[in-house]
């Protein structure tokens, strides 16, 4: 009587993944092959976005005007506010002095 074994091995590869460099990537690498995703690259490179991320802002004055100087600067095209918008006390009256003069086109 003749026994035969025989022990395979299979263990995924993990794929070549290029930063926008041109450069290896490994974490990317290491992230595609833990979730079985490879990423593709764009036949045309993607537009740019830019946006602004404020909060704890809302009081009219010359620092509530800087800061809305400094968002401008970067035309973003849309703003994401965090909270604290309105100050002192968030009341709709107060709404166009405290936010309005510095970001109505956003609103």
């Amino acid at each position: 009587i003749s026994t035969q074994s025989t022990n395979t091995t299979t263990t995924a590869e993990t794929p070549t993944v290029e930063n926008q460099a041109g450069e290896p990537d490994p974490t990317a690498a290491q992230t595609a092959a833990a979730t079985g995703t490879e990423s593709l690259e764009a036949d045309q490179p993607a537009e740019q976005l830019t946006f602004a991320v404020i909060g704890d802002y809302g009081l009219a004055g010359q620092q509530e005007a800087d800061v809305a100087s400094l968002v401008e600067s970067w035309n973003p095209e849309f703003i994401i506010t965090v909270g604290d918008n309105n100050y002192p006390d968030g009341k709709a009256e107060t709404i166009d002095e405290n936010i309005g003069q510095y970001y109505a086109e956003y609103i």
